[in-house]
């Protein structure tokens, strides 16, 4: 483990060095220029500490191990009527946080925010058709944060391939989390042309944004936005938008629409809903807010799907 965690640095310097050739619409938003800064020191963890990685996530999604080290029970209760409320309605394999990662103890196990964001996510995928148990299909996220989504794909169906196109600095994090939870064996990090025929069920392939284009040759079944594109710069976004209609049949989005006045200050892109409608028109499905006793992860935010292929 110690050896993989190695390559993932070395993996991310090179890519990092690389990006400083590129054009701009290669780089990141002032938001995350801002953010990497500050979880440098990450890199420099020991192996031990690494094992522990979702104590350092929260750089990532805000979701810190404090808010459950002093949980009450009222909190507790709402984290457990969460985790029902996504596992009924989804009908989704049972999952939680596991002994390394953080949350409140429940008789379901540890269970933390981020395990209900991306059990929400799962949910709306399945209602929406695009996710079946056991059937075979390849997956995109852009943006993977600390993988946390993407593991939760692979413990409803094993039979997905996953891809995660992300920035640079924040690989580190996805591949280090994925490599512990799946094992070394199953986690690439890929610098080079990735083809479907290369891909293996419950296998991740995690690929810096900078070289989006050895993916010319990939075709995947949807790919996934969690709270990712509305934190990129409007060329970013662009990027992604001009990919998907070649490479992916539908895009599942769960993004707010633009950050107010911070959206200017830090780069990042304005009016994304009306972006994506422009790019692919009307949504195919479009997620229901639910009532406030079930207002749980970010299901109350604007999600929907959109039909990428052949626009």
């Amino acid at each position: 483990m110690n050896n993989f965690f190695k390559e993932c640095k070395a993996f991310v310097s090179t890519m990092l060095a690389y990006r400083e050739t590129l054009t701009s619409d290669k780089k990141p938003s002032k938001y995350w220029i801002d953010f990497t800064e500050n979880f440098k020191y990450v890199y420099e963890l020991s192996s031990d500490e690494l094992l522990r990685i979702r104590y350092h996530t929260y750089h990532l999604t805000s979701d810190s191990y404090l808010t459950y080290y002093f949980a009450n029970n009222g909190f507790k209760k709402l984290m457990v009527d969460g985790y029902r409320f996504f596992i009924e309605t989804g009908k989704l394999h049972s999952m939680d946080e596991g002994i390394r990662g953080i949350g409140v103890e429940t008789e379901y196990g540890r269970i933390s925010h981020d395990l209900l964001r991306y059990l929400g996510v799962i949910c709306d995928v399945k209602e929406a058709g695009l996710l079946k148990h056991d059937n075979p299909c390849s997956v995109l996220e852009i943006g993977g944060g600390y993988g946390g989504l993407a593991r939760a794909h692979i413990v409803q169906n094993p039979k997905i391939s996953y891809i995660i196109c992300d920035l640079e600095e924040t690989l580190f994090f996805s591949a280090v989390y994925l490599s512990i939870q799946l094992g070394v064996e199953k986690v690439h990090l890929i610098d080079s042309k990735l083809k479907n025929d290369s891909l293996e069920d419950g296998h991740v392939y995690i690929i810096p944004q900078s070289r989006i284009e050895i993916l010319r040759d990939l075709n995947a079944s949807y790919a996934v936005s969690q709270q990712s594109l509305q934190e990129m710069t409007k060329s970013q976004v662009k990027i992604y938008l001009d990919w998907l209609p070649k490479h992916a049949n539908y895009l599942y989005s769960c993004n707010i629409n633009d950050h107010g006045s911070l959206a200017n200050e830090k780069q990042l892109v304005s009016d994304l809903q009306d972006l994506l409608m422009r790019r692919f028109s009307q949504p195919t499905w479009i997620g229901r807010t639910p009532a406030k006793h079930n207002r749980f992860g970010d299901n109350y935010l604007h999600r929907a799907v959109y039909q990428c292929r052949g626009v």
